[in-house]
């Protein structure tokens, strides 16, 4: 320690003082306290005395002298024994008499030092311990515990749980054995010593019994978020059967509303709307919440599913941690789809009637009529054992529904949205009960005046025998059969036989002890004597209407009146009392036939003890489209539509009788309609047009800008349709996304329809930043511009013509050009000449500005885009690189070369005169100075040109024959070499230029 002395330390004290005055009192609370004490031993064996020695006590303010040390016997009351600390330790002995916990601290005043405890234990030694879980038994629990006195026994009870203890007496050798049968709970167990009275219990050992396992399931595999109903089941199915508690559901991860929970729950109501976890009590271990709403959209739905056996504090919500059984399960929260299905009821029960309430909501949770609803048609079926019903466009849909049998019960529900796009949904409800068959024999001779012997057979849901059921039947037969009561085998129930006296439904119930059921319901047919004969066995969809028939009764027809029963093709049952004979045939109207199918006919008696059948095909008229083949119409396009319509009982085209009808149907957009020669046969906007005949017209269809949709044209026979016709744009293209302000710029358009064939004679235009242009395109659709904007900004293409194309844009802007110009070098690989003519061809966008050949300047006229020059380069013998420069108006430098080998000619063996007498001027410019004719110049002999006297040319010497010679031309674009021949060479002379 620093010791400070004289004004110093007074000046540091005087600013403590000051800077403690100054402190906050929350800085003043936290000052430690004033000495910390240590204890050495902290475990001794009761009976014994122990010298007390602390370690280190810390004098804060530099004080020192008696302390007070006040210490707190096992089960006594506070006392105190004062220490006077010379050097800041002390010692004192102090006798241990009691099994337990000692506490001790310095005290003064105010100031108080940490609190060390002392352990008062006899020598123990646990044996082995395992890991325990509710439901283990025959548990024992041993050890070794060393001079225990008597009236002292080891003790295991529940930490927080009154009244769970076991006990065990201790051996003369220390030994102790605690015997648990069962742990039936879970949570922390404490073992100690105590009184054979249960008092003075001391805790020697932890031991924790964890909670058993519950297997947590969910009826779905994800939940639907965003304020959704969610039928859901959950169970939670013990591993060990665990009684006298309560199962309890706990709900997180995702906000949950507050009304679509009920029961006896626990939780904090947040917002007054939500919990954000949530308890819900449950007696069986299966919680089923009907309308569960989930607010969040997305994540994770948590269950926590815990059986408790005391009882539960949920003042938070909060699970507790000593359930007996736990387990847990994750199931996703998806969000909305764009149609959301969803029912009142989980389950149904057979031979019940039941409301069945669907309901049926957008990805907005909004139903059919809502505003802002995307639902623009809905229609809902549900289907079953003797259940068919169906309904649309309604907020909400409710069927009274009373399924036979066992089995499922299906939900289905196709929904149109307002952008046109469809959605189907279906839902399988299962239906509880029994599931009963009537044996074939018998429904085979379900008719007036049979004798029938019946035989039901009776299963649960998944085709088990059931055998103590009671089976009755009703109708033109009656009976009944109890399992209870006849010895019934495989689940098979025989009547006796009789006779059907009626006509009425033959009806079968079935029902069990418990109350499932199952019902049959068949009709009784006429005798049958009635001998039928369709006029037509085949019917051709959209143009037949109603079906003729003759009825006869063994050989003579019959003429009173009688009852049609069939199925139309959409599966409804229909009846047509009091049909009339009329000139030697009965006729049934069928209403408007749209679809291909097969019509099975009852025709019975008045009083239904007489009946025959027949049956006619429905086919669908052969209908051909053939144009356009891909179902598209080019907006603002003519286009050609033609169909023929043959019959598929003979395939012969039927022309009469026959309407075409073109349908707009989501009015968006105008449609003209137009004979062949192009007259106008009428508009269709959002109406149906009957063309009749021609069987090809022309459809100039334009959609709606404002509409966010295909306009859509339905193309139907006789109501039929064949196909569906979509007007898409005309697509206009180029090749070009940027141009150089000040530059020129080659684009090319091109317009093609909405079949990819290229549109000619439309007009395009290009227009912004100073450019005004127009063009038409050619046969392949397109059309090319020279553009040269003055400024930045955007040029719009445009086809004026065509509606609704997507009008490409151009960005005119200041480009930078970092291309190097394009060289091409072309002369030979060897020569015998001592000068060679280069053919150098440079090309570069932004134009070619400076041109060098072995590092002579080329004079050029102007910078251009294309520059061809013919270069006469001198050779020295060997090999020789020509290295071209060329450099653009931006500065960029492009570098080419190429070798040129030169070997001079081996001198003539002989002196015959095969010298060439202008040798001298080879490489150089020449001219004509006399000639009576001209010099031709003539490759292969063919006359390339003549050239006068005084023309000016290069002169590349002989070819090997003495009138034979090379000449470099003047052409259009630059120099030209040529080998030709030269005529009459005694009348002229070379001179040099």
């Amino acid at each position: 320690m620093i010791r400070l002395k004289g004004k110093k330390a007074i000046a540091i004290i005087t600013m403590a003082a000051f800077l403690l005055t100054m402190l906050p009192a929350f800085v003043l609370a936290s000052t430690p306290a004033k000495y910390v004490l240590t204890l050495s031993p902290t475990t001794v064996r009761p009976g014994t005395t122990a010298t007390l020695v602390s370690g280190s006590v810390v004098d804060i303010y530099g004080n020192k002298g008696v302390v007070t040390i006040v210490y707190t016997p096992a089960g006594g009351t506070e006392q105190t024994f004062t220490s006077t600390l010379a050097d800041g330790t002390f010692a004192k002995n102090y006798v241990f008499d009691k099994e337990g916990d000692y506490t001790f601290q310095v005290k003064e005043g105010t100031d108080v030092s940490n609190v060390v405890t002392v352990l008062s234990r006899y020598e123990y030694t646990p044996d082995a311990r395992g890991s325990y879980k509710v439901g283990d038994t025959n548990v024992i629990l041993g050890g070794t515990i060393k001079g225990l006195p008597a009236g002292r026994q080891m003790v295991l009870q529940h930490e927080s749980v009154a009244g769970v203890y076991y006990t065990s007496a201790v051996t003369d050798t220390g030994r102790f054995a605690i015997s648990v049968p069962v742990f039936t709970y879970a949570g922390t167990y404490v073992l100690g010593t105590a009184n054979t009275d249960g008092t003075g219990f001391v805790k020697y050992e932890e031991i924790t019994v964890a909670p058993q396992t519950l297997t947590v399931t969910a009826d779905k595999t994800a939940l639907t978020g965003g304020s959704f109903d969610n039928n859901v089941t959950f169970t939670a199915k013990p591993a060990v059967t665990v009684s006298g508690g309560t199962y309890y559901f706990e709900l997180s991860g995702v906000k949950i509303d507050k009304n679509s929970v009920s029961g006896t729950i626990y939780g904090t109501v947040i917002d007054s709307a939500y919990y954000t976890k949530v308890a819900i009590e449950d007696t069986d271990g299966i919680l089923n919440l009907a309308s569960l709403k989930l607010l969040d959209t997305s994540g994770t739905l948590t269950v926590k599913a815990y059986y408790q056996k005391d009882s539960v504090d949920f003042a938070n919500g909060l699970y507790a941690d000593n359930a007996e059984l736990l387990g847990t399960l994750n199931i996703p929260v998806n969000p909305a789809a764009k149609v959301n299905v969803f029912t009142n009821v989980t389950s149904l029960a057979a031979d019940t009637t039941t409301t069945l309430a669907v309901y049926v909501k957008d990805v907005n949770n909004k139903v059919y009529g809502d505003t802002g609803s995307t639902l623009k048609d809905v229609k809902v079926t549900v289907t079953g054992p003797d259940v068919s019903a169906s309904d649309s466009n309604k907020a909400e849909y409710t069927f009274n529904i009373n399924p036979s049998q066992a089995g499922d019960v299906t939900v289905t529900v196709v929904a149109t949205l307002t952008d046109n796009t469809q959605e189907t949904k279906t839902l399988t409800i299962p239906v509880d009960g029994l599931k009963a068959t009537l044996d074939a024999a018998t429904v085979a001779n379900l008719v007036y005046g049979a004798t029938v012997t019946p035989k039901v057979t009776v299963t649960d849901k998944n085709g088990t025998p059931i055998n103590n059921a009671t089976v009755t039947i009703s109708g033109p037969y009656s009976g009944t059969v109890d399992g209870r009561i006849t010895n019934i085998v495989n689940g098979q129930y025989n009547f006796t036989s009789g006779a059907l006296t009626d006509v009425t439904n033959f009806v079968v119930n079935v029902v069990d002890p418990s109350g499932k059921k199952a019902r049959l319901t068949y009709p009784v047919l006429g005798s049958n004597v009635y001998t039928v004969t369709p006029e037509k066995a085949t019917l051709i969809a959209g143009y037949d209407t109603e079906v003729s028939f003759t009825v006869k009764e063994g050989a003579y027809g019959v003429t009173d009146n009688v009852n049609v029963a069939y199925t139309d093709l959409n599966g409804t049952g229909q009846t047509v009392n009091g049909v009339t004979y009329t000139n030697g045939k009965y006729t049934v109207s069928l209403g408007s036939l749209t679809k291909a199918g097969t019509i099975n006919f009852k025709v019975i008696s008045t009083d239904g003890k007489k009946y025959g059948t027949f049956t006619v095909n429905v086919k669908l008229p052969v209908i051909k489209v053939f144009a356009p083949v891909d179902g598209i119409l080019t907006d603002s396009q003519k286009e050609a539509v033609s169909y023929a319509v043959y019959s598929p009982v003979d395939n012969t085209e039927i022309t009469a009788n026959t309407t075409v009808t073109l349908s707009v149907y989501d009015n968006s957009a105008t449609f003209g309609v137009y004979d062949q020669s192009g007259n106008a046969l009428k508009s269709v906007n959002s109406s149906a047009y009957n063309t009749g005949v021609p069987a090809k017209v022309t459809v100039l269809a334009t959609k709606n800008a404002s509409y966010g949709y295909d306009g859509k044209l339905e193309l139907l026979v006789n109501g039929i349709k064949v196909s569906e016709l979509t007007v898409k744009p005309a697509v206009l293209t180029v090749n070009k996304t940027e141009v150089a302000v000040g530059s020129d710029n080659a684009v090319e358009a091109t317009l093609k329809d909405a079949h990819d064939n290229p549109i000619k004679d439309a007009t395009v235009t290009l227009n912004g930043t100073g450019v005004a242009l127009t063009g038409t395109t050619d046969a392949d659709g397109k059309v090319i511009f020279t553009v040269m904007p003055f400024a930045t900004g955007k040029i719009v293409v445009d086809a004026p013509a065509y509606a609704n194309i997507a009008k490409p844009a151009i960005t005119a802007k200041f480009v930078v050009d970092d291309k190097k110009p394009v060289i091409t070098i072309e002369a030979p690989a060897t020569t015998d000449k001592e000068t060679v003519d280069v053919n150098i061809k440079v090309t570069d966008e932004g134009k070619v500005a400076g041109l060098l050949v072995n590092g002579q300047r080329i004079e050029l006229v102007a910078p251009m885009v294309e520059v061809n020059k013919v270069v006469t380069v001198t050779l020295k013998e060997g090999k020789n690189t020509i290295t071209v420069e060329a450099a653009d108006v931006a500065g960029n430098i492009a570098t080419a070369t190429a070798d040129v080998t030169y070997t001079k000619p081996a001198p003539p063996a002989d002196n015959t005169n095969t010298g060439d007498k202008y040798s001298k001027f080879v490489g150089q410019m020449v001219k004509l100075t006399y000639s009576k004719t001209n010099l031709r110049v003539a490759p292969n002999g063919k006359l390339l040109v003549t050239l006068k006297k005084g023309y000016k040319m290069r002169y590349l010497g002989r070819e090997g024959v003495w009138n034979k010679v090379r000449v470099s031309i003047w052409m259009k674009g630059g120099y030209k070499t040529y080998t030709g021949y030269i005529y009459d060479p005694y009348f002229w002379a070379l001179t040099k230029a």
